[in-house]
């Protein structure tokens, strides 16, 4: 599930944040969220770590 609006990728000083399958992104980044379901997926695989920058 995508959670739009988040403060917690903030807290964390990034523009999403994935934490298991939720996908929490910041205020004004929806347009990219198209990229962090790409990052959740490589995440899923091992490829990445848990906080996606952008």
């Amino acid at each position: 599930m995508v959670h739009y609006n988040s403060d917690k990728p903030v807290e964390v000083g990034v523009l999403a944040h994935i934490q298991g399958i939720e996908i929490h992104v910041a205020p004004g980044q929806e347009q990219a969220s198209t990229t962090r379901s790409l990052a959740r997926m490589q995440q899923a695989q091992g490829a990445l770590e848990s906080h996606y920058a952008g």
